[in-house]
C-alpha cells in the first residue's frame, strides 16, 4: 500500500458517516472476523524500537506513533544504540544525523507506510 492509498483509507475512517456505520456493525457483532484479523496482525513490530522525527505528510507524528504501538512496537523520543528504526519526514533535524552515525535503519514516510502494511 502506498501513501495515496493510506491517505484514502485514513480519510474514509475519519468521516463521521463511516464511523457511525462501523460502530453500528461493531454493536451488531458483524465485524468479529475483522477484529480477530487486526489482533493477529498487530504484533508484527513486537520488540522493535522506533523514533519518529520531522513532519510527515499523510499523518501526524502522534498517528504514526499510535500505528507503531498498535503493531507491537515501542516509540522513544531519542535515538540510541537500542533504536531499530528512525521514521523521518521533512526537516528531521539532528536525530537523522545521529541515526546515520549509529547505522540505524532509516525509513522515509513511504517506507514506513509500507512497513506498517506488512505488519
Amino acid at each position: 500500500m502506498g501513501p495515496v492509498v493510506a491517505q484514502h483509507i485514513n480519510r474514509f475512517f475519519s468521516e463521521a458517516h463511516n464511523q457511525a456505520v462501523i460502530e453500528q456493525l461493531l454493536n451488531q457483532g458483524k465485524v468479529q472476523v475483522l477484529q480477530q484479523l487486526v489482533a493477529t496482525r498487530s504484533n508484527g513490530l513486537a520488540g522493535k524500537v522506533f523514533v519518529v522525527t520531522g513532519t510527515l505528510n499523510s499523518m501526524t507524528r502522534d498517528e504514526a506513533k499510535a500505528a507503531i504501538k498498535q503493531s507491537g512496537g515501542k516509540v522513544t523520543g531519542g535515538v540510541s544504540a537500542k533504536t531499530d528504526f528512525l521514521v523521518y519526514g521533512d526537516k528531521p533535524g539532528s536525530k537523522l544525523d545521529k541515526a546515520r552515525s549509529l547505522e540505524i535503519e532509516l525509513l522515509d514516510e513511504a517506507a514506513f507506510i509500507e512497513l506498517l502494511s506488512r505488519n
